[in-house]
């Protein structure tokens, strides 16, 4: 849900954006991070590197995820960002960094020659799904190092991991905890989803068509890599990308479909086959951007001791095949926020008024929602906000820079949309 704001909030928020702009011009993208003197500096070993591919013009979910993953960790002066991107959009983005994300150390990528190579590995079929899969840069992670390597002062050929995550998330964890776990000699850590099998993705009929030495479980289950923690040198050592290119050749070469419902997602869970470290579900609570539950996840909820009085205080309208829209139970204690689905909150009409309804994060407990409604189910209570208020909540400067006192609490999702205003800018034409 979005709402319309008076034209005089923009002009506000935007005389405070370009006020913090130009009492902070000194900040560039390799820039000290937040709270840390200019003077100091990281080692390289002690740098987080956190990466984003995106070829969307619409800068505002990697601001989100980017501000997010700031406000949310005890260690963001060991943060920098990585955004891989168009060479076109590259210069865009520095802009809008510049702007919106002062004092955080952010490094742009462009590499068109590497761009080039990778999206003609790519081939597009209509069981594939939405033909924005087919782009480069939803498979720019897995060749992050040579993106990063050439242009970065923070990332060199002796950087030992990285870390991949998707814009469209918010993060409420620290992500210092991810980064510094014992991987156990893994070449990569992902969170398991046994909601679906490999059997969803893999044609499996074609898959024993094909000569491979590799022998995969059609019941294992999948893992979701909308977070990727990835030890560089490992991942070299097994050739995971040439095994993923090894897989796209052999879908282009298929008589039948080897996998559908997705484009980067099939091949990289077959070249890992189950090697991978496995992340706590707090680190995948997802769904928070889908219009619909199917009646097997209806089922999950009643089972949760929902009961049709409760879906319709939360405004959900129940159909012959499910019920609108989708209600997330995961968010209230959730370190990751995936807004996976067409129902993106950037992305909504201002008059939409049924969406996603999502468990009030415990970390946000303290803000001031625009909607909330509280059920009662088997004498526990439940608070229920919009999913996409807490994804709007993280364009307000003051999440980052202010400390609160109670009145910005009670007002913070009124500045929070005026700043979802100001950053229009971000959109095509900027």
């Amino acid at each position: 849900m979005r709402w319309r704001w008076p034209a005089c909030a923009l002009t506000i928020v935007t005389a405070v954006s370009l006020w913090l702009t130009a009492s902070q011009l000194h900040v560039s993208q390799s820039a000290v991070p937040l709270d840390q003197d200019s003077s100091s500096s990281s080692a390289p070993d002690e740098f987080i590197h956190l990466c984003i591919c995106s070829d969307d013009s619409d800068f505002r979910p990697a601001v989100v995820a980017i501000r997010s993953a700031v406000a949310s960790s005890r260690q963001a002066h060991r943060f920098v960002f990585h955004l891989v991107t168009t060479p076109e959009l590259s210069v865009r983005f520095s802009r809008a960094a510049k702007l919106q994300l002062p004092g955080v150390r952010i490094e742009v990528h462009a590499d068109e020659e590497i761009q080039s190579a990778i999206q003609s590995r790519i081939e597009f079929r209509d069981t594939a799904g939405r033909k924005g899969l087919a782009s480069a840069f939803n498979f720019a992670p897995f060749y992050l190092p040579l993106f990063l390597t050439p242009s970065s002062e923070t990332f060199t050929s002796q950087t030992r991991r990285l870390i991949y995550f998707d814009a469209d998330i918010v993060l409420l964890g620290d992500l210092a905890e991810v980064f510094d776990m014992d991987m156990e000699g893994k070449p990569c850590a992902a969170v398991p989803y046994c909601n679906q099998k490999m059997q969803k993705y893999v044609n499996f009929n074609v898959l024993k068509t094909l000569v491979t030495s590799e022998t995969i479980d059609p019941s294992s289950c999948i893992a979701n890599r909308g977070l990727l923690l990835i030890d560089v040198k490992a991942w070299a050592d097994l050739k995971l990308t040439e095994s993923i290119e090894f897989w796209l050749e052999q879908y282009r070469k298929a008589d039948g479909e080897l996998w559908v419902g997705g484009m980067s997602q099939p091949p990289w869970l077959l070249a890992i086959n189950g090697n991978y470290m496995q992340l706590n579900a707090d680190w995948n609570c997802n769904s928070l951007g889908r219009h619909s539950m199917g009646n097997l996840e209806v089922a999950q909820l009643h089972s949760l001791g929902f009961e049709e009085d409760h879906l319709t205080s939360l405004r959900v309208e129940t159909t012959s095949w499910g019920v609108v829209p989708y209600v997330v139970t995961c968010s209230n204690s959730a370190k990751l926020l995936h807004y996976n689905g067409a129902m993106k909150p950037w992305l909504l009409d201002s008059d939409t008024v049924q969406v996603p309804v999502c468990t009030m994060p415990q970390a946000l407990s303290e803000y001031h929602f625009n909607w909330v409604q509280e059920v009662e189910i088997l004498g526990v209570t439940y608070t229920f906000v919009t999913c996409s208020e807490i994804w709007s909540l993280f364009l307000a400067d003051d999440l980052l820079y202010s400390r609160q006192t109670e009145t910005d609490r009670r007002t913070h999702s009124a500045r929070a949309a005026a700043s979802a205003t100001c950053c229009e800018y971000l959109l095509d034409g900027f």
